[in-house]
């Protein structure tokens, strides 16, 4: 699969298409897409959530719902937060 570098105009494909996509799943709000209301994840919703124990379980399903949905070349078997 193929695309184009929002930076540069220039076109990608492979690992760095795959590096665009997954943030551009993880980083579009669920219902902000006019054409495809159920494209994103609800990791934004999550921003000002209490860092405890439950919201860190509710943003690795997040993430791995979206990925999982959205990212047919992806097979996740990790999801991690970063610190």
């Amino acid at each position: 699969m193929s695309g184009m570098n929002p930076a540069t105009g220039r076109s990608i494909d492979g690992v760095d298409h795959l590096c665009q996509s997954i943030g551009k799943i993880l980083t579009t709000p669920i219902s902000s897409r006019t054409q495809r209301r159920p494209f994103g994840s609800e990791l934004l919703d999550l921003i000002d959530a209490p860092n405890n124990s439950a919201t860190r379980v509710r943003l690795y399903a997040a993430a791995a719902t979206a990925l999982m949905q959205w990212e047919p070349r992806l097979q996740l078997t990790l999801v991690r937060l970063g610190e």
